[in-house]
């Protein structure tokens, strides 16, 4: 349990965690991360939740408590020259020991994490002493998210994965990951769950986002006759995308709101020829 002079120091350690928070992207940017990576799965998520600046912890930059309760606590340091002995008043490691001993004694399921952003970083191999339940991982910094889906593979892989687009742009991509970035910022980030995210980006505004949770496209029956008539035209549905293919050759999608206008335009020309229907694609 905590002793006074812990409770004292965590207390010390979570205001000056808060009060330095808005300037650091580097801790910003990786929880984005990190939400978009749990999106990706968002229906087996939904109340997987997210806090920053955890009071009453040692490693407390992040917090993801998942459905099934394991928690995972991390420590996220932009730090040149990293060292497990890094530290003041005490140490990286003496931090994660006592989190460990912490979670211990509650008899919790966890994981801690130490992400860090110096490729010369000497915190790669984990002390003994925490290795059992600690993991290091590396995260780049970059000054803008434009440099970062440019520069870090893993992130754009990250915001790629949540586009309802096959091969979506650069430019969509960061749309997709500003959005995140808004929101995140915008919460008080304490316990958001992915389902609270997913809901206030469904409701942002009116125009699609082309994320792979995007309301589904549903197919006009009409329609749907209409396109079985035309000779050697397929389609499909997935989620917020309506893929299309003539001759094995051709091939395209539209995002839902394109799909809307397209249909009507099926609906009211009634096209029974591929040549016909190319038009409104």
């Amino acid at each position: 349990m905590f002793t006074e002079r812990d409770q004292e120091y965590l207390r010390k350690k979570h205001l000056g965690a808060v009060s330095n928070e808005k300037g650091s992207l580097f801790e910003i940017y990786y929880a984005i991360y990190r939400i978009a990576l749990l999106l990706r799965q968002f229906n087996d998520n939904r109340l997987t939740s997210f806090t920053s600046q955890v009071e009453m912890a040692f490693v407390d930059d992040l917090l993801i408590l998942y459905e099934n309760g394991l928690s995972e606590f991390y420590q996220i340091k932009n730090v040149k020259g990293l060292t497990w002995e890094t530290g003041n008043p005490h140490s990286i490691k003496y931090d994660f020991q006592k989190q460990m001993e912490l979670l211990i004694s509650q008899k919790l399921q966890f994981k801690l994490f130490l992400v860090y952003s110096d490729t010369d970083s000497s915190v790669v191999r984990v002390p003994p002493s925490i290795s059992d339940c600690t993991e290091t991982r590396f995260f780049p910094f970059r000054e803008s998210l434009s440099r970062l889906l440019l520069e870090s593979p893993e992130f754009r892989n990250a915001i790629q994965d949540i586009s309802a687009e096959a091969s979506p742009e650069l430019d969509k991509l960061h749309h997709l990951a500003t959005i995140l970035l808004g929101l995140w910022q915008s919460f008080d980030k304490q316990n958001v769950t992915l389902e609270r995210i997913v809901t206030h980006i469904r409701h942002f505004t009116q125009i699609e986002h082309n994320f792979i949770f995007d309301d589904e496209i549903v197919v006009n029956k009409k329609a749907s006759k209409l396109y079985d008539q035309i000779p050697y035209f397929r389609y499909s549905v997935e989620g917020a995308i309506f893929r299309w293919e003539y001759k094995e050759y051709l091939k395209g999608e539209l995002s839902r709101s394109r799909y809307k206008i397209f249909e009507q335009a099926v609906l009211k020309k009634r096209p029974s020829l591929f040549e016909e229907i190319e038009l409104f694609l």
